[in-house]
């Protein structure tokens, strides 16, 4: 349900409460499990570009295991700009470069070739928390939005990596963008997610 930027910000701050609880008390995600189902659907994707990953934080699907089938890539990754540069993600190639950012993850360096936005067909999106509609629930620093944003004209397919942690419903505002796809478990499925889904928790 979308609401006013205000209202929407307080629930969506009661939420990522919620979801932390929940990603602190649930066993690690079985990541073989997400990249092969990952695997598969990109191998028989049509639409051509650039698949980007993300590096994972503690307790997120860890996409390495994807990065050795190379027939589902091209893969890419995000840059995530230095304090003070803004907030928008610059893509560059997986097997770029690769600095320690300050939370702990690599990435690109600031100098690696760039992936420009029309050459991107796929991005894996992490979260804290998805709901059967799609809806993101971030971290809050509005990095992933903005680069959705940016892409949501040039016909790429967005997938929520959900680690198991699905809800009925979000809090959104107007500037959150949807994902067309959810990697659930075994399976990516396209959303709304039927009612008949049962959605997998970690095993």
């Amino acid at each position: 349900m979308v609401a006013s930027e205000s209202s929407a910000s307080e629930a969506k701050t009661v939420a990522r409460s919620a979801a932390k609880a929940w990603w602190q008390s649930s066993p690690e995600p079985v990541h073989e499990m997400y990249c092969s189902a990952l695997g598969e659907f990109l191998a028989s994707r049509t639409q051509p570009g650039w698949v980007v990953v993300y590096r994972a934080m503690p307790g997120e699907v860890n996409l390495e295991p994807l990065l050795s089938r190379p027939e589902s890539g091209p893969f890419a990754t995000t840059r995530t700009p230095d304090r003070g540069d803004g907030y928008a993600l610059t893509v560059h190639p997986v097997d770029a470069p690769v600095e320690r950012h300050p939370y702990g993850y690599l990435q690109p360096v600031a100098d690696a070739p760039l992936v420009p936005d029309h050459e991107i067909g796929v991005v894996l999106v992490p979260a804290l928390a998805f709901d059967r509609a799609g809806n993101r629930l971030g971290r809050g620093m509005g990095y992933y939005d903005r680069f959705l944003a940016r892409l949501q004209n040039h016909g790429c397919v967005f997938v929520g990596i959900t680690g198991g942690h699905v809800v009925e419903e979000l809090p959104t505002g107007r500037f959150d963008i949807p994902m067309s796809h959810l990697a659930v478990g075994h399976r990516v499925v396209s959303v709304p997610l039927d009612p008949r889904v049962v959605i997998a928790e970690r095993r």
